[in-house]
């Protein structure tokens, strides 16, 4: 994976959650900035449903077309990130974390 730096917008993260998402009603990504304050960004499924993939791009807010919600913002450090899917009757399912380090500019 290439270098995050902050204040990159356009970065796509593409998550396998190992699941088959056809009849999941939502999929996000739990986000830990290092100021440890949590987040929460959308998720579409990438590919097929059946592939298990979900994509966030870093900048875009998918509720909002053209409408820029999600940021490295200033935060270096160690970012930590969770896949959650919710389906039909309330069932979440829970991915493994994973951590992505964005680097200051020149870094």
């Amino acid at each position: 994976m290439a270098k995050v730096y902050v204040d990159d917008v356009g970065t796509t993260l593409i998550v396998d959650t190992n699941i088959d998402l056809t009849s999941a009603s939502t999929m996000r990504l739990k986000v830990l900035p290092p100021d440890l304050v949590e987040e929460t960004w959308v998720c579409s499924d990438s590919g097929t449903p059946t592939d298990g993939l979900i994509d966030h791009q870093v900048g875009v807010d998918l509720d909002t077309p053209g409408g820029i919600a999600t940021t490295w913002g200033t935060q270096t450090g160690t970012w930590t990130f969770q896949a959650e899917v919710t389906f039909a009757g309330g069932l979440v399912y829970l991915g493994e974390t994973f951590t992505i380090s964005v680097f200051a500019a020149f870094a």
